[in-house]
């Protein structure tokens, strides 16, 4: 077993040197970033979209100007994304930046700057306390004010001290993170911050999700882009003599130049060849440079690559264990030479192990064989469902790893509960594409799997109304209605009609939002249904409308009611009564009464149902989820 991780550090400097010691060229884009950082101090937010094909040197800079930011007297946080097959783990580069800030502040200090906000931002870090347990708020009432407390945290923080927050390879981000990102570039004002985001320029294919973000802030005065080139032969060559410490032969510096196409990555990978004493086999391609590099290792190692490819890019060495098969010495020398060749290197906590480059890690993946894929992800999947900790991840991350890890194993029975799972944890730290994404995904797994009532968490009808839900906060009517209608058509209302009330009521609303006409005919069918029922919350929730054709606003809604056939009345020619016609009353729209009704205004008479609202003491309070597994009794 190996004793510490951190101690394999020291191995990096007795092979040589594989990338420079300084930043070679960079200097515009350098003074790119330090001016909107100047400006950033000075009251005037900034945003630096930093562009580049893999390997060109993005997180290199980024280091480099984190550190003299760090040292100007700035504070820098750095967040990545992480791929997934089925998308990014959610929140993942803010849950990374905001915990290197939580353990490094002193819990005093911690307290004052978070102040009420712990609740929410303990949903997605575990270090500050357990999220309460019961259902969560409003859904999007509450990722708009988690999207806030994001922004009143960065404002807290560059009072103290300018902020710089980078969120790296954008490329994989989940929705929530392109949310946020969006939010944060709209919704700056005079905060000290500096948001840098970081992106393949290679990995944007048409239908690429981050395309229509980038156009969004292409529009925004306060975004800047930097491109990344390749090096010029003059960059590489003194790239090439930093990491030799002496002139690089001119025949060499010719030969590393036309092969990498000046890409910084793929030039080191060329040097450790030639190093090696292989000039003569410089390999081609910059995937089959990394695979040299690879097979030069000897079995067990490889075994460890194998299994940290399958993991991801950061891996837990009790990880390593699991999946690659080896234990004690045989593990301590395998991951100690892999670390000695620059594949692997040890994490800055010294609790893991990390590709040098993402690109190692994918090429090391692509040449997994079918079996040996399957057998490597069940084992990750077993390891970390036993041990949650081992995958240092929120709640919801782990969920999605594990959704992940089972899905690609091809082991749809544990898949199936381990979809759903993620897709409820993803609900509550309000990621609503990624619990979206999984609660379909087990709707596709559902008649594969044997007996998948026995095994989900979750009947048929409350994965589909899940789904139905999370699509519906990602702004997809159309498909919310879709599932919804499936939803309803999962529930025998001879059997459970409160339950099939409630999801016809959840049908209109999600018609109405989608302009079809069929809204009152779901919520009259919702009304039928609870005819004969006694007095009780679900069947106050299915009196809306209280009468089919008087009152059409759904329920939630916060305007008065009116048909969505009908105009608002000042938006009509003419409203009898009216001091001028088409004019517009100074306080908005009133609230129907004895003096507007028969004036265009729909009569309702029935009350309001209680919205969900927020208090600093109690939290959220208000009605329950209409698209819960079951419905709640009365008492509760």
């Amino acid at each position: 077993m190996i004793s510490s991780v951190r101690e394999l550090a020291i191995l990096v400097d007795m092979a040589g040197r594989v990338s420079s010691p300084v930043l070679v060229g960079r200097s515009d884009q350098l003074a790119q970033l330090e001016a909107a950082g100047e400006r950033a101090a000075g009251g005037k937010p900034a945003v630096a979209l930093i562009a580049g094909e893999a390997g060109v040197g993005k997180s290199r800079l980024i280091g480099e100007f984190a550190a003299r930011a760090h040292r100007s007297g700035a504070r820098a946080l750095i967040g990545g994304c992480v791929a997934l097959d089925d998308g990014g783990l959610p929140w993942a580069p803010i849950v990374e930046a905001l915990r290197g800030l939580v353990r490094s502040m002193d819990p005093g200090a911690l307290d004052a700057l978070i102040g009420v906000a712990r609740d929410e931002l303990s949903r997605l870090l575990p270090e500050l306390a357990r999220p309460h347990a019961g259902p969560g708020p409003d859904d999007g009432v509450a990722q708009a004010r988690l999207l806030e407390v994001f922004l009143d945290l960065f404002r807290r923080l560059g009072r103290e001290a300018p902020l710089v927050l980078v969120f790296e390879d954008l490329h994989w981000a989940d929705r929530a993170t392109r949310d946020l990102v969006v939010f944060l570039a709209r919704r700056l004002r005079d905060e000290r911050l500096l948001l840098v985001l970081t992106y393949r320029t290679d990995e944007l294919v048409r239908r690429h999700p981050l395309r229509p973000l980038l156009a969004e802030l292409g529009r925004n005065d306060r975004v800047e882009r930097i491109d990344l080139g390749p090096f010029g032969r003059a960059e590489l060559s003194a790239q090439l003599d930093a990491i030799l410490e002496a002139p690089a032969p001119a025949g060499l510096v010719d030969d590393i130049f036309m092969r990498s196409d000046g890409n910084a990555f793929y030039a080191e990978e060329l040097l450790a060849g030639w190093r090696r004493g292989e000039p003569a086999s410089l390999p081609g391609s910059l995937r089959d440079a990394l695979l040299t590099r690879v097979e030069r290792l000897s079995g067990p190692a490889q075994a460890v690559l194998a299994a940290a490819a399958a993991a991801g890019r950061r891996v837990d060495h009790r990880l390593l264990e699991v999946a690659s098969g080896l234990s004690g010495p045989q593990l301590a020398d395998a991951v100690r030479e892999t670390v000695a060749e620059h594949v692997l290197l040890a994490d800055p906590d010294g609790r893991a192990l990390a590709f040098r480059h993402a690109l190692m890690r994918e090429a090391i993946e692509t040449e997994l064989l079918p079996g040996e894929r399957i057998r490597l992800h069940a084992d990750l999947a077993a390891a970390i469902s036993d041990h949650p900790d081992w995958a240092y991840g929120t709640e919801a991350t782990v969920a999605a790893e594990l959704a992940y890890h089972w899905d690609a194993a091809l082991d749809l029975e544990h898949a199936l509960p381990a979809a759903i799972e993620a897709g409820l944890a993803a609900e509550r730290v309000y990621a609503f594409a990624n619990a979206a994404r999984h609660f379909e995904r087990a709707v596709e797994l559902w008649d594969r799997v044997p007996g998948a009532a026995a095994v989900a968490t979750l009947d048929r009808a409350g994965v589909l109304a899940h789904a139905a839900e999370a699509v519906h906060r990602t702004d997809d009517q159309v498909r919310a209605v879709a599932l919804q209608r499936a939803a309803v058509a999962a529930v025998d209302s001879a059997t459970e009609p409160v339950r099939a009330a409630l999801l016809q009521e959840r049908l209109g609303r999600f018609l109405w939002l989608a302009g079809d006409p069929g809204t009152l005919a779901a919520y009259a069918e919702a009304v039928g249904l609870l005819a004969d029922a006694p007095p009780s919350a679900a069947r106050g929730r299915g009196s809306w409308p209280p009468t089919p054709g008087r009152c059409c606003s759904p329920p939630g809604s916060s305007r008065p009611g009116r048909s969505p056939s009908r105009p608002w009345p000042w938006r009509r020619a003419s409203a009898p009564g009216s001091r001028k016609a088409g004019r517009r009353p100074r306080s908005g729209p009133r609230s129907p009464s004895s003096a507007t009704r028969g004036r265009g205004w729909p009569t309702c008479t029935a009350p309001a149902p209680s919205p969900r609202s927020w208090s600093t003491s109690t939290g959220w309070a208000g009605r329950g989820s209409a698209w819960s597994r079951r419905p709640r009794s009365p008492a509760s």
